[in-house]
């Protein structure tokens, strides 16, 4: 399995405290069956506020942590980026961390943001040619109507989910509007959304490919957490091993 989404930096968010928790949770991982995943820790300008150099550097730090201590998680660098009004200006002059394939955005689906601040994010991603991809928009209500979601896939948009919404970890409301989103089609991704060991821990990550796979079989459960996934680490990404 392949986790686009997970928070394993030390010390730069609310993700890994220190290299003890980051080395810990890329264990967990690898016990979990996964073999690679995308670093992806909060870009938020005045909250979390790293610039792209110290996190580029981190993350060399990350790989060579792995290697020495003979860890085989295949681990790339981006961020999960929230929604600001300069976004745009600064993902042209490359300030802003993209995902591997340097053609997509991780955005953060603001929880109580209303649906004219996702779809005019979106589009002006879109007008700088980058793909946005929605982390978690089942936590916003906006997307309880279909129309929202059908709107981002036919702009060229994409949606991920998170491993704790399939499994039920923030309540049935949010479980059946994550499922309704499978169901209709609408999701390209599922990720672990993983902040540390017992945080979201990556068995959850396992547990919703099995709830997928009993829902809608082997060949879902393979696009969704392997296939698609492959497809934002295969360009212009240099992985740890």
């Amino acid at each position: 399995m392949i986790d686009v989404h997970c928070h394993l930096l030390p010390g730069i968010d609310d993700g890994p405290a220190d290299w003890a928790e980051t080395l810990t949770l890329a264990s967990l991982f690898i016990d979990a069956g996964v073999q690679k995943v995308i670093a992806t820790p909060h870009f938020i300008p005045g909250i979390f506020d790293w610039a792209l150099v110290e996190g580029k550097e981190l993350y060399q730090s990350l790989v060579d942590k792995l290697r020495q201590k003979e860890i085989e998680l295949e681990v790339f660098f981006a961020a999960e980026v929230g929604l600001f009004p300069e976004l745009p200006e600064w993902i042209q002059m490359d300030r802003v961390p993209l995902m591997p394939t340097g053609k997509h955005i991780l955005l953060e689906t603001p929880v109580y943001g209303n649906e004219s601040l996702i779809r005019n994010m979106m589009y002006e991603v879109l007008s700088v040619g980058i793909v946005p991809i929605f982390a978690h928009p089942e936590r916003n209500f906006a997307f309880l109507d279909v129309t929202l979601a059908r709107d981002i896939i036919a702009s060229e948009g994409e949606l991920q989910l998170d491993a704790g919404s399939l499994i039920g970890r923030w309540g049935s409301e949010m479980k059946r509007l994550s499922m309704n989103l499978i169901d209709k089609g609408l999701v390209r991704y599922v990720a672990s959304d993983s902040h540390g060991p017992g945080k979201r821990d990556p068995s959850e990550f396992t547990k919703a490919a099995e709830v997928v796979e009993e829902m809608w079989g082997g060949e879902t459960r393979n696009a969704l957490f392997h296939d698609n996934p492959l497809e934002l680490t295969s360009v212009s990404a240099t992985p740890s091993f």
